[in-house]
């Protein structure tokens, strides 16, 4: 398949003229030229992608995941089912625990970044790799994480729609949070870490 690329420049007729004189002096096409722009600019890309590779590791995606849900507790339980806040910090602790856990099975940064806020896919990927040994997910952690997603990999809770939504149970959101954490955590970060009660403190 070609790739058809329309370039529309307002440049006055010197500048065509100097412009047209470079390619010219280096026996390219205006289309040749075009083409090794963008291919230098996919390389710098590349290059940018794999900088970051190292510096994402999987222990730091957990450590942010339970930033978030950390972030989630210090909305009183009551007033959690009434907030969008509280639905996106513990959808978001969600997605970095399962990107944590999938990161320490061998995926790549770009990889990762792909998949994008899919919940469901996250959680498909991870239960390839193993996650469901570890973690003991329950049929209403599934329903959560399912009836969240239709809602966060849209971005709703940042970006409000109107119109008719399914919000998952808030308390089964939050508990299945909490269990991925505390399943993944040795598997990410090496350590037992418990999540709720002590506050990300290490287990002796």
């Amino acid at each position: 398949m070609g790739l058809e690329v329309k370039v529309i420049a307002r440049i006055d007729a010197d500048t065509r003229r100097q412009f047209h004189h470079a390619m010219l002096d280096e026996g390219i096409t205006f289309s040749g030229w075009l083409r090794r722009q963008i291919g230098e600019y996919l390389l710098r890309l590349e290059r940018l992608k794999k900088k970051d590779e190292p510096r994402t590791t999987s222990a730091g995606l957990w450590t942010h995941g339970n930033e978030f849900f950390q972030t989630a507790e210090y909305i009183p339980e009551g007033k959690r089912r009434l907030s969008s806040p509280c639905y996106y910090l513990l959808s978001h602790s969600i997605e970095l625990t399962l990107k944590a856990f999938l990161r320490a099975k061998g995926y790549t940064v770009p990889e990762l970044i792909e998949i994008g806020h899919d919940l469901v896919g996250l959680l498909r990927r991870a239960e390839v790799r193993g996650i469901r040994g570890i973690v003991a997910l329950e049929e209403q952690h599934l329903d959560a994480i399912e009836i969240a997603n239709a809602i966060y990999k849209e971005k709703e809770w940042e970006y409000r729609k109107r119109g008719f939504k399914q919000y998952p149970i808030i308390d089964d959101l939050h508990s299945c949070a909490k269990a991925l954490l505390d399943g993944t955590s040795g598997e990410c970060t090496g350590r037992r870490v418990q999540t709720a009660s002590n506050k990300g403190k290490e287990e002796d």
